[in-house]
This record gives structure tokens, C-alpha cells and sequence, in this order.
């Protein structure tokens, strides 16, 4: 079943150059550049930057799931099995 997705991933590099920043370049290049200190709570935590976002009628992905520490991860397949690529 996991097999299903793994070919959908692809490299880093691959990412990049078509301009979709890493986790490390989010953090340093954007959060920090752009944002007080004293906001970090918010644009650093993606829940709750996605929830602004669209209370400022930004558009933004479904949200598939949510998995709020590292313990929840082996929830992952349960939470993909019947989503839809649409």
C-alpha cells in the first residue's frame, strides 16, 4: 500500500528548483526575515498559519490530518488511506 505513494515523491533538489523551499529554508529565509519574534507562535506552527490564512480568505490545501507529535506518525497510514489526489 505505502508503495502506492512512495513513487509519487521526488528529491529535494528537485523541489528547489522549482522554487518549493525545505523546512530549514522556511525557518531562516522566510519565518525569520519576515516576522517578529514575538510572532513566531503563529507563522511558525502550520496549523495555525493555515487557519489564518484562511480567515484572510487566502487559498490553501485540504487538510488531510493533523499529527501534533512525533508519537502520532504511525496514525499517517489510517489518516491517507482514503484520501483522494483531486
Amino acid at each position: 500500500m505505502f508503495s502506492r505513494f512512495t513513487s509519487q515523491f521526488t528529491s529535494p533538489g528537485k523541489l528547489r528548483h522549482k522554487g518549493i523551499m525545505g523546512m530549514n529554508q522556511r525557518n531562516h529565509s522566510f519565518i525569520g526575515r519576515y516576522n517578529d519574534r514575538s510572532k513566531y507562535p503563529l507563522v511558525d506552527d502550520k496549523l495555525k498559519t493555515k487557519i489564518i490564512a484562511e480567515q484572510a480568505g487566502c487559498t490553501v490545501p485540504k487538510l488531510i490530518g493533523v499529527i501534533s507529535n512525533q508519537a502520532e506518525v504511525k496514525r499517517i497510514h489510517k489518516m491517507v488511506k482514503d484520501w483522494q489526489d483531486s
